[in-house]
Formats: C-alpha cells, sequence, structure tokens
C-alpha cells in the first residue's frame, strides 16, 4: 500500500494520545500519522485547523465530535481528502445524546473526575486498550475545570445536517459501534446513507479490539480508489 499522511482528530474530552491509542495501529500502514490536539470542544475551533491543514493529507480520521468536525469541513467542498468518520454521535442540532454529554459535565463540575471514573464499569475482559483505559487516558490529559467546559461546550456543537453530508465529495468511510448510548450506530448508518460515496463499518462488538478490526476494513476499501 503507498503511504501518505494522516490526520487524526479526536473527540470532546479526549486528546490525540488517546485517539492514537484507539486507532493508531489501524492507520500506520495509510501512512505518518499527526494529530491535531484541541481542547476546547468547539467545533469551529476544529474546522479552522482544518482549514490549515487539512488539504495536506490524504486522509482524514475523526472520532466523535473530530468526525463531526470534519464531515462540516468537508461540506459543499469539490476535493477533499478521504475520510474515515468513527463514531459520530448526532446529527444536525444537539438531540438526546448531547445532552447526555451535557450531564456528564455537569456531573464532573459536581462530583469530580476520580469520581466518575470509578462508576465506569470494568470492562477488564475486554483485552488491551479497553474502553474505560481510553476514556481515563483523554480525560487525564485535562484539568477539571477545563475538561467540564470542553464536554459542556461539546454538547451545544452542531452536527452535520443531511443535507451537508450529501455535499461531501470524497469517498468516506463511517464506522459504528453496536449499543453505544453515546455514538448510536444509527446515526453512523444515516450518516452513510446521506454521503454519497461511502460505506458504514460496523464493529461486531463494543470493545476496541471489534472496532480496529472494522478499521481495518474501512482502509481496505478505502485504498481500493487511491
Amino acid at each position: 500500500m503507498r503511504t501518505m499522511s494522516v490526520l487524526l482528530v479526536h473527540g470532546a474530552g479526549s486528546s490525540g494520545a488517546a485517539a492514537l491509542a484507539l486507532l493508531g495501529e489501524c492507520l500506520a500502514p495509510f501512512g505518518s500519522v499527526q494529530t491535531i490536539d484541541d481542547r476546547t470542544g468547539d467545533v469551529s475551533s476544529l474546522t479552522g485547523h482544518l482549514d490549515m491543514v487539512g488539504m495536506q493529507v490524504g486522509l482524514a480520521v475523526g472520532v466523535s465530535l473530530g468526525a463531526h468536525a470534519l464531515a462540516r469541513w468537508a461540506a459543499g467542498r469539490p476535493q477533499s481528502p478521504q475520510l474515515l468518520l468513527c463514531l459520530p454521535a448526532w446529527t444536525g442540532e444537539p438531540d438526546e445524546v448531547a445532552r447526555a454529554t451535557g450531564h456528564t459535565a455537569q456531573r464532573l463540575q459536581v462530583l469530580g473526575r476520580q469520581a466518575l471514573l470509578q462508576e465506569m464499569p470494568d470492562d477488564a475482559d475486554s483485552g488491551p486498550g479497553r474502553v474505560a483505559d481510553l476514556v481515563r487516558l483523554g480525560w487525564g490529559s485535562y484539568e477539571d475545570r477545563e475538561l467540564v467546559h470542553a464536554l459542556a461546550t461539546a454538547a451545544r456543537q452542531r452536527g452535520p445536517t443531511t443535507t451537508e453530508l450529501a455535499t461531501i465529495a470524497s469517498r468516506t468511510a463511517v464506522l459504528g459501534w453496536p449499543d453505544d448510548a453515546l455514538h448510536p450506530n444509527a446515526v453512523a448508518r444515516l450518516w452513510t446513507e446521506s454521503i454519497p460515496d461511502s460505506r458504514c463499518f460496523t464493529a461486531h462488538s463494543l470493545d476496541p479490539i471489534a472496532l480496529r478490526r472494522a478499521c481495518r476494513r474501512a482502509i481496505r476499501w478505502l485504498a481500493e480508489r487511491r
């Protein structure tokens, strides 16, 4: 596979390091991976970064809010890199998923980060890079006040509309995760139905290993037309 550069955009309350821990090993064969590390939770801030570097890469990958930013940035452009949109959370105006994100921000402000991390289910049987570890890695790079602000801001952000998604010209793979209340697979499927040249790849279970397998399938599909 001919290599090219890859841009990776993390989600709200996460970090470039956490996004790399989730998907880095899948993306490495596609080329060198650079990250946008933005702690604001603001889609406009993310698209500002994309305006500067987005056209310099062959593949742009977004996770959660990062996927929202990439989709809105690519919408209406006659040319853009191939896209890998991972775990989109909502479409259009903030919905119940966004409100759940806002509720997490409120609980963080009241209870603190450690209390919420202790409430996370023990998924020790899911192997290396389990979901809880990835959340701890992402949250651990924030100050408490910074984390609350990022999640509260993300909860107010508009996602791409179906009309905007329909104007994405580049080949796009969408990754979904089953049974994830904060990243419903129905949203991944709606995005795929709306983007003209796209395909949805759904992990078989709610764990990072399954998501990486789906990511590799998506990478192979994207590579067919390079």
